[in-house]
């Protein structure tokens, strides 16, 4: 059985991942629901800004809008701010290509924040692999889709964890939430 690893990312989030390798289609599949069923719980009907990094022609960005890219430090970001997110566009990020590989973050951010998502650009490009200091709730993933990093939520957890429990259950898989747990003690 595959298990879910739940654990902080500091005290600014949580990190979603899985104990093994996700080695078969049906793996593969679970991951994508679980990933979705998260996407669901943290933007469902809100607000949200899509960052496409490096947006190529088949970038899910690049259905939602005509706006040119806008370059931040040289790099091309594109930009699409998203009133109310629906299921279907939620659907679409967790198994996008461009969320699997890190290239595509959802940010609690409006279209009148744009310094705002600039800068939180900046400071999440400039952070590498490590935990970017940002306050604006963020998910995306990093390790080629491995982990899903999900910064300064707006739920608490002990909301998230049984949302999670719930999405392991349904594919048949685990959940390891002790290390989470354990940091709320300390």
């Amino acid at each position: 059985m595959t298990t879910l690893i739940v654990e902080p990312l500091n005290s600014r989030g949580i990190a979603v991942s899985t104990k093994e390798i996700l080695a078969s289609k049906e793996d593969f599949l679970a991951w994508g629901i679980i990933k979705r069923d998260l996407l669901f719980y943290a933007y469902l009907n809100r607000p949200a800004c899509l960052i496409t990094v490096a947006p190529q022609t088949w970038s899910l960005g690049r259905e939602l809008t005509d706006a040119p890219a806008v370059f931040i430090n040289g790099k091309p970001y594109l930009l699409d701010f998203i009133k109310s997110c629906s299921a279907k566009l939620l659907a679409d990020i967790a198994t996008s290509e461009d969320f699997e590989r890190g290239l595509l973050w959802l940010v609690s951010l409006n279209i009148e924040d744009k310094e705002r998502v600039y800068s939180l650009v900046r400071t999440i490009e400039a952070s590498g692999l490590n935990i970017p200091s940002i306050s604006e709730e963020t998910v995306f993933c990093v390790a080629d889709g491995k982990i899903l990093w999900w910064l300064n939520p707006q739920r608490p957890t002990h909301e998230i964890i049984p949302t999670l429990t719930t999405s392991a259950s349904s594919v048949g898989w685990s959940i390891d939430s002790t290390a989470l747990e354990s940091s709320k003690d300390s």
